[in-house]
């Protein structure tokens, strides 16, 4: 199954290296949101709302590009090959690392700038870096499970925002409140932290339980 899933991951690192369509589509959402923000609301935002803002930029750009992932496969016809090649496991790990990769690539980008046009002030820099990583593992592990849920559909944007809807909201919640304590330096967002881990942990393992029926449906 390791040999698999990393087998998965390697053909879509190559594909998004010749292409770039993900990086490149999530980057631009990202940028053009972050600078239209900026020039809206300036420089005068309590933490709260800073870190709101940044994880909104954050889910909304992740769903414009971690949920190609599938649907690049049913277009291309290539979903059934990849069926046949790999268990429905190994398919799910792939092309998580590799959504985790892009969203990774993504915050390593946005949250300088972010902090830079916002002038957001971070207070504990280890406790953002891991709210970042639990929220960021959490949001991954939701649309990747629901874009294959619903990769064979017609709308699929639409339907992919309402379906992932219900997992991501309290991460996005808990995500936020650790993002802001962070910036304050309140010591508490480390159990805030625990808790977003705990719940995209939850998340992974009911994707990995369900994922087979979903891709071979």
């Amino acid at each position: 199954m390791v040999a698999a899933a990393l087998a998965v991951l390697r053909k879509d690192l190559l594909v998004e290296f010749r292409t770039r369509f993900a990086l490149a589509a999530i980057g631009m959402f990202a940028l053009t949101t972050l600078v239209a923000v900026s020039f809206a609301v300036g420089l005068g935002m309590t933490e709260a709302v800073q870190a709101a803002l940044l994880w909104v930029v954050l889910y909304f750009a992740a769903l414009s590009g971690l949920t190609r992932g599938f649907v690049a496969e049913e277009d291309g016809r290539t979903a059934d090959a990849l069926r046949l090649a790999a268990d429905g496991t190994a398919v799910f790990w792939g092309k998580l690392v590799f959504n985790l990769l892009l969203l990774a690539a993504l915050a390593v980008l946005l949250v300088p700038g972010f902090a830079v046009l916002m002038g957001a002030r971070v207070a504990a820099p280890g406790l953002l870096v891991a709210a970042l990583a639990a929220g960021c593992f959490g949001l991954t592990a939701a649309l990747t499970f629901t874009a294959a849920l619903v990769a064979q559909a017609r709308s699929r944007g639409a339907l992919g925002a309402v379906v992932s809807f219900p997992l991501v909201a309290p991460l996005l919640k808990l995500s936020i409140d650790a993002t802001q304590a962070a910036m304050v330096g309140n010591a508490q967002g480390w159990g805030t932290v625990t808790t977003v881990a705990a719940l995209g942990g939850i998340v992974t393992i009911v994707a990995v339980l369900l994922f087979d029926s979903v891709w071979t449906a």
